[in-house]
Order: structure tokens, then C-alpha cells, then sequence
């Protein structure tokens, strides 16, 4: 696990969208992204025990500023970086950032379109 807390309040942060089998090099990225260039980042290490997982993931999703999605063949296979995809594109606010961690694999149809 990374040292950065989840970024908690009103100005603009960055979703950061990922598989778990991945963890250790999007926690390695997350941290050098908030240590080095003060990136304000959310997470789901937010999540707090007891609150609602999926009503709090779409609430961060629409208030961010910037949606980064961490794709490898685990991203890929994930239905929840898919879902959190969606919803980031639908939220027309946000600007959609995709970054390969891994050589880049095929993508479905509608991440491909998102994306």
C-alpha cells in the first residue's frame, strides 16, 4: 500500500481508476504523482468502512476534475474499471486520461469508445 491518503474536499482532484491486481504499481505512481507534483488524487482507499462502496465510487467519479484509468489486461478484464469508465465519460466535466502500465492489450468495444 502507498504512503498518499485519498484526498478528501472541494478542489478539483484526480479519480484514479485501477485494477487491485495492480496495486502496487498504481500506489508506487499515485504516490509520486501527489509527492513530487502536489497532485491531489482520490482513491478508493477513501472508502471508509460502513459507507455505501458503489453510491461513493460514482460521487468521486462526478465531482473529479481529472479521471486517470491505470490500464493493464487486469484493468481490462475488471467490471468495475469498466463501469467507473463509463461513468467518467458521462461526466462531461471530466477529462479522460488513460495509461498504459503494461503493454497495451485489446480493449471492448465501448472502453475503446470511452477511451
Amino acid at each position: 500500500m502507498g504512503k498518499t491518503i485519498p484526498y478528501e474536499g472541494n478542489r478539483p482532484y484526480v479519480f484514479v481508476s485501477y485494477s487491485h491486481a495492480d496495486a502496487d504499481i498504481v500506489n508506487e505512481t499515485i504516490d509520486i504523482l501527489h509527492d513530487k507534483y502536489n497532485y491531489r488524487i482520490w482513491f478508493d482507499n477513501g472508502i471508509h468502512s460502513g459507507e455505501n462502496w458503489s453510491k461513493k465510487i460514482v460521487k468521486q467519479i462526478q465531482n473529479c476534475s481529472t479521471f486517470v484509468v491505470f490500464l493493464s489486461p487486469n484493468a481490462v478484464k475488471s467490471r468495475n474499471v469498466g463501469s467507473e469508465i463509463s461513468i467518467a465519460f458521462n461526466n462531461n466535466s471530466a477529462k479522460l486520461i488513460p495509461i498504459w502500465i503494461t503493454e497495451k492489450c485489446p480493449l471492448d468495444d465501448g472502453t475503446e469508445y470511452y477511451l
